[in-house]
């Protein structure tokens, strides 16, 4: 018996994009689905700190130039400064930019450089994003970019350099400050992250951003009882509710995490009034509540986070239960069924 796909061509191979050191350069290479190397992309990684003198396309320093562009000569001269390591002048290395980005059917450097990263070509994403910062296109958005494609191709001391840099330029801006903190993590740098997000507190000390940042810091390694002070401080500033209430019920699932349920309640406790306006908070409340006994106490707050957040169905089923398990006369109209989830 013939196959039916005999006499046809074969589908062809997937392929795919990763990032290999070559001759000490990261560089973007495409794979076959072996993982073979079948080529390699010409991009030059600008790897030199971020400078308005450098170039975007490889990072070279720009240099004036002295080139005669007539035919046969006669004077006529070139004022562009040109890169010392490709050649490109600035006008150059936008138009061959927007060119990158046009076939990667993106609207700027900055999506551009989002789709290249997750199509695997790194080195070109770090390129479209340093274009960005260069021509001044979303320059905080596209700076962060480069930092993570610094840290993606293996370039960490570039990208730490320039995350310093950047925190003394905006003289550790709150928003800089959490960005930064952020590269310094993913560098497995949570000192330094911390002293960033400090520095900010310290230059911006009536800022509830500053405050709620360093709150999101000090949770992230552990340090709740620090993170329960800065959140405090939030809390007390003007126009300090909204940044605090989004780091709230974070800090108390982080203690409900690591099996801290005690101080859970602790910290809810000091967060009053803050916590039991917040939905989450007091459903989290009920579930330590619930986890020592208190079942009564605990059916109290889910009432409680229904009327912040009513006919939640998750809410309604939980407190069904618990007037089930107390024997008293349910306030639950209709139980919602549980959530189904269809195969993708």
């Amino acid at each position: 018996m013939q196959s039916d796909h005999e006499g046809t061509t074969p589908p062809p191979k997937p392929r795919r994009w990763a990032t290999q050191l070559i001759d000490g350069q990261p560089r973007d290479v495409k794979l076959d689905a072996e993982g073979t190397p079948i080529a390699v992309a010409d991009w030059i990684p600008p790897l030199e700190l971020l400078r308005p003198d450098r170039c975007a396309n490889c990072g070279g320093r720009r240099v004036s130039q002295d080139l005669d562009v007539t035919v046969e000569g006669g004077g006529v001269r070139d004022p562009s400064p040109a890169c010392e390591g490709c050649g490109m002048n600035a006008r150059e290395d936008w138009h061959m930019h927007m060119e990158i980005t046009h076939k990667l059917r993106a609207g700027s450097f900055v999506e551009a450089a989002d789709k290249a990263a997750s199509m695997g070509q790194q080195v070109l994403s770090l390129k479209l994003a340093t274009a960005g910062v260069h021509y001044g296109e979303a320059p905080d958005t596209s700076r962060r970019q480069r930092l993570r494609q610094l840290d993606a191709v293996g370039a960490r001391v570039t990208a730490l350099q320039e995350a310093a840099l950047w925190l003394k330029e905006t003289k550790a801006d709150p928003e800089v400050a959490r960005r930064v903190a952020d590269v310094f993590v993913r560098c497995g740098l949570e000192a330094e992250a911390l002293v960033a997000l400090e520095d900010s507190v310290r230059l911006h000390p009536h800022s509830p951003q500053a405050y709620a940042e360093l709150s999101r810091g000090l949770r992230r390694v552990g340090r709740f009882d620090d993170a329960l002070r800065a959140l405090r401080q939030v809390f007390e500033l003007p126009e300090g509710r909204p940044h605090g209430e989004r780091q709230l019920h974070k800090l108390l699932l982080a203690l409900w995490d690591d099996n801290r349920s005690q101080a859970m309640l602790s910290t809810f406790d000091a967060l009053a009034p803050h916590s039991h306006r917040d939905a989450d908070a007091c459903a989290l409340y009920a579930q330590a509540l619930e986890q020592q006994g208190q079942t009564a106490t605990a059916r109290r707050w889910v009432q409680r986070a229904l009327s912040l957040r009513p006919n939640d169905p998750e809410l309604l089923r939980r407190l069904a239960t618990l007037e089930e398990q107390l024997g008293v006369a349910s306030t639950v109209a209709a139980v919602p069924p549980p959530a189904r989830h269809e195969p993708e």
